[in-house]
């Protein structure tokens, strides 16, 4: 079992988590956003390490409970999908209009959870290698790159815009999400 990366990387977004929470701010709705940003991480890289356990004990866990450690992990990658978006358009779409797109977002997030919760997953362990395929995982994977490619869309779109700096930021977010990706796939 090797959850060094998830380990590693946990510890530095609660340190960043920590630093941005111990700075004053203006409470913005922004500083909310990027704050469940931060707390989204958190439970993302906690549900990946959680999925990598629950499938290095699977001979002694039901695979009830270890299918849903897995599938946890998968629907918070669509929710970090789902934040990094609303990141960029909160600072510039009208509080009426961002609130009503936030709760159908809510709704299609609702139907993407229960998608990837009803289809099949199956678990590898080979080889050294531990990781997850069925239906569930491509939908993951095809719900948080639609995610992906809007966020990057509406970054592109912003960058000459006020808030250039965040989508410059999103940005670079968006291709560590990339190469973070890429990484896995090797």
């Amino acid at each position: 079992m090797n959850i060094l990366f998830q380990v590693c990387g946990l510890i530095i977004i609660i340190f960043l988590f920590i630093i941005y929470k111990t700075q004053k701010n203006l409470h913005l709705f922004t500083d909310r956003v990027f704050t469940i940003n931060l707390i989204n991480a958190i439970c993302t890289l906690s549900f990946d390490a959680l999925s990598v356990v629950a499938i290095f004990y699977k001979d002694k866990l039901p695979i009830v409970l270890v299918n849903t450690a897995c599938k946890a992990y998968l629907i918070s990658m669509i929710c970090s999908g789902f934040c990094a978006l609303f990141y960029v358009l909160v600072g510039v779409v009208k509080e009426k209009t961002r609130m009503k797109a936030f709760r159908i977002s809510m709704g299609i997030i609702a139907a993407q959870s229960l998608a990837i919760a009803l289809t099949p997953i199956e678990i590898v362990s080979e080889n050294g290698l531990i990781y997850t395929q069925g239906i569930s995982v491509y939908l993951c994977y095809g719900f948080t790159l639609i995610y992906i490619a809007l966020t990057i869309i509406a970054a592109v779109g912003f960058l000459f815009k006020k808030n250039s700096r965040r989508a410059v930021a999103v940005l670079v977010w968006m291709g560590f999400w990339c190469i973070a990706a890429i990484i896995q796939l090797i």
